[in-house]
């Protein structure tokens, strides 16, 4: 009982530091919770990281683009962007033959009218279904890099302040 105590004091003697550090004007916020909550905060860390992650995720010229954009973004956008979640070209891929008569592909990549019309004619009776199991890599990295400009659009509109 003595033990759970002593760790709730730490606790809320941490939080009083970490109150502490936000208010103080000088300090970034992103990097003061990164530090308190032991999250890696180092810049070329989070851009190696997006890298090593995501690079199978675009066109090698759309990747080339964000390559080079990435060193000039801020931290805060660098973690909106390795927070967001891409598409896997090679599991669309199965999935479009798997089920991809169904529209399911289709669905995922956002297009929900073709889906739908997809998921009527079954398939456009296989034809379609053909054609998409070809295409579906292109538009699953086409889908991504259109994530990937909205996720960095969403983080500039949502910068935080630092104090």
């Amino acid at each position: 009982m003595m033990l759970a105590s002593c760790v709730f004091a730490r606790g809320a003697e941490r939080d009083a530091i970490l109150v502490e550090r936000l208010e103080a004007p000088e300090m970034n916020q992103v990097e003061v919770l990164n530090d308190y909550y032991g999250l890696a905060y180092d810049r070329d860390y989070m851009i190696s990281h997006f890298v090593m992650e995501n690079s199978k995720m675009f066109k090698p010229e759309d990747f080339a683009v964000i390559r080079g954009l990435l060193p000039e973004l801020s931290d805060y956008e660098l973690q909106v962007l390795n927070g967001t979640c891409f598409r896997d070209p090679t599991m669309m891929l199965v999935l479009s033959i798997l089920v991809g008569e169904l529209g399911v592909d289709r669905f995922l990549l956002g297009d929900t009218g073709l889906g739908v019309l997809k998921l009527i004619t079954a398939g456009g009776l296989g034809i379609w279904w053909l054609v998409d199991i070809f295409t579906v890599d292109r538009r699953t990295k086409e889908y991504n890099f259109k994530q990937f400009n909205e996720a960095l659009q969403n983080a500039r509109l949502t910068l935080p302040v630092a104090r």
